[in-house]
């Protein structure tokens, strides 16, 4: 595609073929898709950020649905497994879905409390010492360890690194800053990110040349309340045959370590 416009535009094509009998579920927290004419097709309207008039939105940890008068807190999101504010915009669509779907939302929300999460989708592997260790591996761009990194307490400790895609870390760097404590680097793009993390300020960098010892090295610098967080923002290949298979090699590593 390029560019974001012509993204959006291939998109798009699918509401100009769609009628009054169709339903488009929006991000209205994207200023993009505000843009969008949904003139001829019913559309239900998701946020975070605003207690839309009309729509599901977030309000006082609730998801709520309100459409005129009804207005029903369909779920309380402290009682949801999955980490992350772009789980919360999932969970939304569901609820939008469901609507549409007429399918109960009791049940639905029952769903969705017992759901734990997908493998290697910030997944809790254990607590060893006081130190969450969360497996990401899913986690193969900037992108997508960002929400890794929202979605967890601070003081991370994470490793980053595999396949060079030829990706721009800075963004990713420059974003983490706040919450990242130190970086084990690993891979193909091990120095690119080290040398780009010291250019930004980073303190503790380090560099493995293999991925166990990689885990060690974060288990090594974490302290009691800490979390270690593979999100390499990096394919696997080169070290790995997929991501599923790092992040079982990571989960195995884990599983292995004693507390101190």
């Amino acid at each position: 595609h390029k560019t974001v416009d012509n993204y959006m535009n291939a998109k798009m094509k699918i509401i100009k073929n769609q009628d009054e009998n169709d339903y488009i579920v929006l991000n209205w927290d994207d200023a993009h898709l505000r843009e969008v004419d949904t003139s001829n097709v019913n559309t239900i309207k998701c946020s975070i950020l605003d207690e839309l008039e009309e729509g599901i939105f977030l309000k006082n940890d609730k998801i709520v649905y309100k459409n005129g008068s009804l207005e029903i807190e369909v779920i309380d999101t402290t009682k949801v497994k999955l980490l992350g504010k772009h789980n919360i915009y999932n969970i939304m669509f569901v609820v939008a879905v469901s609507v549409i779907m007429k399918i109960d939302l009791n049940k639905m929300a029952e769903t969705i409390y017992n759901f734990q999460g997908l493998e290697h989708r910030l997944e809790f592997v254990k607590n060893i010492s006081g130190v969450n260790y969360y497996n990401d591996s899913k986690g193969t761009n900037p992108d997508s360890t960002i929400k890794a990194i929202d979605a967890v307490e601070e003081n991370i400790v994470i490793i980053l690194g595999g396949y060079d895609k030829k990706i721009d870390f800075t963004e990713l760097l420059e974003y983490s800053k706040d919450k990242v404590k130190a970086i084990v680097t690993v891979g193909e793009t091990k120095y690119k990110i080290y040398n780009k993390a010291l250019e930004l300020g980073y303190e503790e960098v380090y560099v493995a040349e293999e991925f166990k010892e990689a885990v060690l090295k974060c288990k090594e610098i974490a302290q009691s309340g800490d979390t270690v967080l593979l999100s390499p923002a990096s394919a696997s290949w080169g070290m790995f045959k997929s991501y599923e298979e790092r992040g079982n090699e990571f989960k195995s590593i884990v599983n292995s370590l004693e507390g101190n």
